[in-house]
């Protein structure tokens, strides 16, 4: 079966966050949705929904748990039990349902920057104190643990959120990172709360490793999250849902997840069990990493031809590319100086804590002729700024 992932899409019509907050000139790839259209199994099921025409209060579908069960031991060898799997309303109200259940206010929680702003920023709405610890980053833009200082982070909090694979520097962690995270988490008596949106969208050769599937000690300690929306492009209806073996831990959750009251749309229960059920949503999938290496390698082409003093973090996973441009001289923020000049809207490296300053995320989940204009219009106004920077 053929996926069309060259077409572009004219969002601006449906109040698209990424597209319909910019000006009709910009080209935006900031926001972590993707501008292709879902697998097909999806939009037919949604359609189906919208003709029946009837679009009340709905019920969890009854199979779905082992649906989703069956996708994760199939794509990550992790053998769950449908009955460990809490569905929330999006892996953002997990975190916030997790950090409820098992911390209070004034406690601290440990997160690993540059990441995902929101890890941080609802920790602290919620009166908790984010200790950020900026990962260790070489000459060529490779991402790793600092572990003495983790460790330090780690003395009197009561959880870490963890974000793998890791948004927006692009790592997959191998086994013995994971362990090394997990052991300290242990060691501190911190629940690890694990951000694993991007999970099944690998780029490289390292698999995805679920932090909760590691061993028993572990998964004691964790609550794994993951979600379709990232997987499959429907971030516009909210789903997600915990992992969580130890039955403890689990019903500590629920309470918490019960007490929110945020409810999950019919539209999204429908497309989730598409997701997780269909083998043409996964005949998609496949179809869609293909693309989004192609456009990553394309990316990492294009700047080390064109763009030579920026530097693109080895991308492992997600189809987000972190640049860093502090070697430029420029005399503002770099997002902010791309949408002035280049009219191409990116997100700002500032905005997702210590170790950001000077980078930019750009969203490679485009078809590649308008991430090819994106990048040509870049190249149009830094090439003068490069050459004055190296004189």
């Amino acid at each position: 079966m053929a996926f069309d992932f060259d077409a572009r899409l004219d969002r601006r019509p449906f109040h698209s966050l990424k597209w319909s907050t910019q000006d009709p000139d910009v080209l935006a790839l900031p926001v972590a949705d993707m501008d292709f259209a879902t697998a097909p199994a999806i939009q037919e099921v949604l359609h189906r929904l919208v003709d029946h025409g009837a679009l009340g209060y709905p019920i969890e579908p009854p199979q779905l748990a082992e649906h989703v069960a069956a996708f994760v031991s199939a794509r990550h060898g992790w053998h769950i039990s449908p009955d460990t799997i809490t569905f929330f309303a999006g892996v953002l109200a997990g975190v916030r349902a997790a950090l409820d259940a098992f911390t209070h206010p004034g406690d601290a929680f440990v997160t690993l920057t540059p990441v995902y702003p929101p890890l941080f920023g609802i920790g602290r709405s919620m009166d908790r104190v984010a200790r950020m610890v900026p990962l260790r980053c070489d000459a060529g833009g490779h991402y790793a643990v600092d572990w003495d200082r983790l460790e330090e982070a780690l003395s009197g909090a009561r959880a870490l959120i963890l974000c793998s694979p890791h948004n927006p520097v692009g790592r997959v962690f191998a086994r013995d990172e994971l362990q090394g995270i997990a052991e300290l988490a242990i060691r501190h008596d911190a629940i690890v709360i694990s951000d694993e949106i991007h999970a099944d969208l690998v780029l490289g050769n390292r698999p995805h490793i679920p932090l909760g599937s590691l061993d028993h000690g572990i998964a004691k300690h964790s609550i794994t999250l993951m979600a379709p929306s990232k997987t499959f492009n429907i971030a516009g209806l909210p789903l997600g849902f915990a992992i969580t073996p130890d039955p403890a831990l689990r019903a500590r959750l629920r309470r918490s997840a019960r007490s929110a009251g945020c409810a999950i749309t019919l539209p999204a229960w429908i497309a989730a069990e598409a997701a997780y059920s269909d083998p043409d949503a996964e005949a998609w999938l496949e179809a869609l990493l293909a693309y989004l290496r192609g456009n990553m390698a394309f990316t990492a082409d294009t700047i080390a031809r064109d763009l030579r003093n920026i530097t693109l973090s080895p991308a492992e996973g997600t189809f987000l590319a972190w640049l860093d441009l502090s070697d430029l001289d420029l005399p503002e923020q770099p997002a902010a100086y791309l949408l002035r000049h280049a009219r191409v809207a990116l997100n700002e490296g500032s905005s997702f804590g210590p170790g950001g300053e000077g980078h930019v995320r750009l969203n490679i989940g485009c078809p590649r002729a308008l991430l090819s204009e994106a990048l040509q219009r870049i190249k149009g106004v830094l090439c003068g700024i490069q050459s004055t920077s190296r004189s």
